[in-house]
Parts: C-alpha cells; sequence; structure tokens
C-alpha cells in the first residue's frame, strides 16, 4: 500500500510543452498513485505514475489544464505540488521551502514577515496603558507571548522529515 503526503511537492527534470502526456520529475514519493499536481497555475490530473513520472494510463490520458486552468508549457525544475500544497502556497502567500542534504529532504514553511509583524504587534500591550495598579496583567501578558512565540518559532524552525 502507498501512502500519500498531501504537502508534496517535487521538480520537473526536463521541460514540458501545453501538450505534453509525460511529465518527468526528480521522484514522486509522497504522492497518491493517481490524482491531480500543480505545477504554478496549472492543475494537472495524472491517472498513474512512476518513481519519476506522471504518465497517462491505459485509457487514461494525463488531463493538462484541469478545474478552469490553462495548459502551459513549463521549464525544467519547476516546482510540481500537490493541490493542497499549492493552495497553501496560495494562502496568506505561504512558501513551503524544503532542503536536501544527504540524510533526506526537510520541509517546512516559510511566514511572511509581514505576518509575523501582525503576530508580534498583538502581543505588543502597552504597560502604561494599564496604570501602575495594574501593571502586573501586562507583564504576565508578555510572560505568555513570549511562551507562545517561543513555541511557534520552535514548530516552525524544528520541521519535518519528508
Amino acid at each position: 500500500m502507498q501512502s500519500s503526503n498531501p504537502f508534496a511537492n517535487t521538480a520537473l527534470t526536463a521541460a514540458i510543452d501545453d501538450d505534453d502526456t509525460t511529465i518527468s520529475v526528480v521522484s514522486t514519493e509522497g504522492f497518491a498513485p493517481s490524482g491531480w499536481i500543480t505545477i504554478q497555475d496549472e492543475r494537472i490530473a495524472y491517472p498513474k505514475k512512476t518513481a519519476t513520472s506522471f504518465l497517462s494510463a491505459a485509457g487514461l490520458a494525463l488531463a493538462r489544464g484541469t478545474n478552469g486552468t490553462d495548459a502551459t508549457a513549463h521549464a525544467a525544475g519547476a516546482v510540481a505540488r500537490t493541490v493542497e500544497s499549492g493552495m497553501l502556497n496560495q494562502s496568506l502567500q505561504y512558501q513551503v521551502a524544503t532542503l536536501t542534504d544527504a540524510s533526506g529532504v526537510l520541509g517546512f514553511i516559510t511566514i511572511p514577515f509581514r505576518f509575523l509583524k501582525l503576530l508580534l504587534s498583538f502581543f505588543t500591550i502597552p504597560v502604561s496603558y494599564f496604570g501602575t495598579d495594574l501593571q502586573i496583567i501586562g507583564y504576565l501578558w508578555a510572560i505568555v507571548a513570549i511562551g507562545i512565540l517561543t513555541v511557534l518559532g520552535i514548530s516552525l524552525i524544528g520541521g519535518r522529515r519528508v
């Protein structure tokens, strides 16, 4: 039984035209045996995969430009993602980053700096607002905020082996 990862991604090993029916990639590990991938703004339905390609199967063609997208040419090195990963990239302009070394692939989500700035502004409370008697609430809030940001930072830095 093959398992799939909803946030899998890989890179094209060769350029493809808008009418190609085989897509050669570095690896299809983590992708479902059949399903959809997203390359840039194009959605592609594939009925079959091998270890290094998405392709047509007996009687089922690789469908380019599905779900209202247009089939377009893509350069070698373009990233092919699962649909879920592509949607995550589009929401809040997140970027899924991967680092590869001898021990494997490390995948994690990078958050835009403006989102972090917004998050930090939520945790910043002017202590003078409370007056001298209630300043302890501001200090307690700062301790809670530091804890939350520390946990968030550790979870993002920790990443996940894919």
